[in-house]
């Protein structure tokens, strides 16, 4: 039950209606017996405290009336280790076991023999709570309550605990139902660790692009447990300045426009709202715990437990570098200690998540860097390649045209539109040499390095002097390897018809020379003989 509502007193006054009049077969009390059956009960605080409560005064009527059916139900939930609790009788008559008390909270001690609809105990949950009470009753059917939220005060502080029960019937000898039976089982654990998995794993499914973006997914994800996180704002460090800035998130929860602690764009070591605090948690780069003091009044906290009494500021460090703050108020219905292992996962998530970030901008500024020098580069190369004397190709393994400049176009002697036919360079060679291209074109497809060759084209090539002769071009090929395997073929080109021709011509005037030298030898071999 919510241990936050007033304190009641126990009833002063014992009820005249009559039992009967509720419908709810009452068993006539037992005569008196000559033994005090609470006497076999432990002798501990809570049981001496069911002892003196003035239980005549009471719907229940003194303990010696008490018949059987209502004695071994006592027996059962001041026994039972679990939070437990009888309402007995039509005004559902509290008898409740020491685990109990922390959920009665302020109703404790008075809620012990009252009905749950007294002042003493619970008359505003009552008319929820009412429905079920009667539906277990007029069915016999236990009614569960699963999972139901519940403050309770226990470790001196209202704590938020969740607990599974039901409200079992119990019947007499007769079969008559006399009571329920409300046993609890806490699973408080098990549905915080449930609430910030869920958090915490929206957080890390986040965007990693800029830290922008990390900083809204993040808050994003804080603002959907209010429980947890009952006010934050989170700083960035803009490392790009002389002195590292703090820059305030846009998104901030539970602090109001115009607030003395949104202090934006000041350097590390500024006196401005938190940001000395800040710097402490920098310096040993684990969360720094505070109480939340004057400076924090004015603070819209979030969910229904009021203002945080702490406040945590997480110091967003991953290796050695400084990304950040992240500044929480915290659960102020859980123990530090549950608190403190929220605020070390944050701090290990939200750092990792701001390093991602930064890497990745900081590679892709890196990236546009080397893309910048590479198109520089790719300007100066493609300068030289179209200036250049040589023809340079790209072709691909079926023949078409990748690029080429325009030596290339003017050695072969094709436009760039005819060159762009499959295997166009193989037409424009003379019938004689297509051979030895088409052995060197499937050597580099077998894998040899590169090919040197000499080829006689079918344009022709007008010399100095003499008819024209069928233009020469040295060629260098070599593959083009992607992957380890052969995706294209690359070769430059140059027309040495000139060189050719001249060779062919100084070899036909050594020739001639060497002719004639042989003539005027046979010839002085001739005359000799006829002098002789």
């Amino acid at each position: 039950m919510d241990a936050h509502l007033p304190r009641g007193e126990p009833e002063e006054q014992t009820s005249t209606s009559d039992p009967s009049e509720s419908g709810l077969p009452i068993t006539t009390p037992s005569q008196p017996e000559e033994w005090d059956w609470t006497e076999v009960l432990p002798d501990t605080k809570h049981i001496r405290l069911f002892r003196s409560v003035d239980w005549a005064r009471t719907r229940l009527g003194p303990l010696p009336s008490w018949d059987h059916t209502l004695r071994q139900s006592t027996y059962q939930v001041l026994a039972d280790s679990r939070p437990a609790c009888l309402y007995w009788g039509p005004e559902y008559v509290a008898v409740y076991n020491a685990a109990f008390v922390a959920h009665a909270g302020r109703k404790h001690p008075g809620l012990m023999g009252s009905g749950f609809g007294d002042e003493a105990a619970f008359p505003e949950l009552f008319p929820f709570v009412e429905p079920m009470l009667e539906l277990a009753r007029s069915t016999g059917i236990a009614q569960d309550v699963i999972e139901t939220p519940m403050t309770t005060e226990r470790n001196g502080y209202l704590e938020e605990t969740f607990f599974t029960g039901s409200f079992t019937p119990i019947r007499n000898g007769h079969g008559q139902i006399e009571g329920l039976y409300n046993a609890l089982v806490e699973v408080t654990k098990q549905l915080i660790s449930e609430r910030r998995t869920a958090m915490l794993n929206a957080i890390s499914t986040g965007p990693q692009f800029t830290t922008r973006d990390v900083c809204r997914h993040v808050m994003k994800c804080l603002e959907m447990n209010e429980l947890d996180v009952t006010m934050a704002m989170m700083y960035t460090i803009d490392h790009e300045q002389s002195d590292s800035i703090l820059q305030l998130d846009g998104n901030h929860l539970g602090i109001p426009a115009g607030h003395q602690l949104l202090v934006d764009n000041q350097p590390l070591h500024s006196s401005e709202g938190l940001i000395p605090l800040c710097l402490r948690a920098r310096s040993t780069s684990s969360p720094l715990t505070l109480k939340a003091d004057k400076r924090f009044d004015g603070v819209e906290w979030r969910g229904p437990g009021g203002s945080s009494q702490t406040v945590s500021i997480l110091p967003l460090v991953h290796g050695t570098r400084l990304y950040g703050f992240l500044i929480l108020g915290t659960n102020p219905r859980l123990e530090d200690r549950v608190n403190a292992q929220l605020t070390n996962e944050l701090l290990r998530m939200v750092s990792s998540l701001l390093a991602s970030a930064v890497g990745t901008q900081e590679s892709m500024k890196r990236q546009k860097g080397l893309e910048r020098d590479l198109a520089k580069s790719d300007i100066k190369i493609q300068h030289l390649v179209q200036h250049a004397s040589v023809g340079m190709v790209h072709i691909l393994l079926d023949g078409s045209t990748v690029w080429a400049n325009e030596q290339y176009y003017s050695i072969i002697g094709l436009t760039p539109r005819d060159a762009s036919k499959d295997f166009s360079f193989f037409s424009q060679i003379v019938e004689e040499d297509l051979h030895i291209a088409e052995r060197e074109w499937h050597s580099l497809l077998e894998g040899q390095e590169n090919i040197q060759e000499e080829l006689r084209m079918k344009r022709m090539y007008q010399p100095p002097v003499g008819d024209p002769v069928p233009a020469t071009i040295l060629i260098f090929g070599f593959p083009y390897i992607e992957d380890g395997q052969i995706t294209s073929f690359m070769a430059c080109m140059t027309d040495v018809s000139r060189l050719k021709w001249a060779e062919n011509w100084q070899a036909r005037l050594a020739q001639e020379a060497q002719e004639a030298k042989r003539q005027q030898e046979s010839f002085i071999d001739v005359v000799s003989h006829e002098i002789r």
